[in-house]
């Protein structure tokens, strides 16, 4: 009990510091919000701290919490209502948003970040450590996930594990969210899933109407659909070689930002 209490403390101790060390450095140091990432992450990973999401409104007094894994949905008011409970019940900080903005700020991209790498299972180690180089400015990261939800953070389409940074990351995480439909606390990649639905059910009611059927087509109707249909197929087998190669055997790559 006493190595887990003092490997509590030290994790809290180090979450403050990287976060005061990433306020004080600027963004440009990538390795100080890389880092406050991990420490969350490891926090959540190792039960330092138990993230439940109670709705105030509908529920003041608690009765009905909710488990990160039991939410649908990873919108803004839960990463809140996690970052207020992380400062207050864990930390240990009274942070207000008038004095230590870029501090709730940085905790609450470093949550984000472990949130999405927790429930994924993303994240990497190579050669024993999780961030790349004698900076540190880069995280190792299974390239199956980049693949998925951000091939152009994977130019080369390696495979095994790839070290992104911390903008690359953050990308990666948010279109991970988006492509669920489960928000991301930012904005993301728009799915094409709602579009392609919309103009099914358009072309269907157009051509099922039982008066007018056809009443929304010209004489460049046919010749479109021939060209989407071949979009269509391309799109298909394109999509589908992608995903197949995902599989094939691993390497690892650093890449740019």
């Amino acid at each position: 009990m006493n190595k887990q209490n003092d490997a509590i403390k030290k994790n809290k101790e180090e979450t403050r510091k990287s976060i005061e060390s990433g306020v004080k450095l600027g963004k440009a140091y990538g390795n100080t919000r890389l880092n406050t990432i991990l420490l969350v992450h490891d926090a959540i990973d190792k039960g330092y701290i138990k993230l439940e999401y109670i709705d105030t409104k509908k529920d003041p007094n608690g009765h009905n919490k909710k488990a990160l894994n039991q939410l649908k949905r990873v919108e803004n008011k839960h990463i809140r209502y996690f970052r207020d409970v992380y400062t207050k019940e864990y930390l240990g900080v009274t942070w207000t948003t008038a004095n230590h903005k870029n501090h709730l700020d940085a905790l609450r991209d470093a949550i984000m970040g472990a949130i999405t790498l927790f429930e994924t299972k993303a994240l990497a180690k190579e050669d024993g450590k999780h961030l790349e180089g004698t900076k540190g400015d880069r995280i190792w990261i299974k390239t199956k996930f980049v693949t998925e939800n951000n091939p152009d953070a994977n130019p080369n389409n390696a495979k095994g594990n790839i070290a992104l940074s911390f903008s690359q990351l953050e990308e990666t995480s948010k279109n991970y969210w988006s492509r669920r439909g489960k928000g991301s606390g930012g904005t993301a990649v728009k799915s094409v899933d709602g579009m392609v639905e919309k103009l099914n059910i358009t072309l269907a009611n157009d051509m099922d109407n039982k008066v007018n059927p056809f009443m929304k087509s010209t004489i460049k109707t046919i010749s479109l659909l021939q060209i989407l249909s071949t979009t269509m197929n391309n799109y298909i087998r394109k999509k589908t070689l992608r995903e197949e190669s995902i599989h094939k055997p691993e390497e690892k790559i650093a890449i740019n930002s």
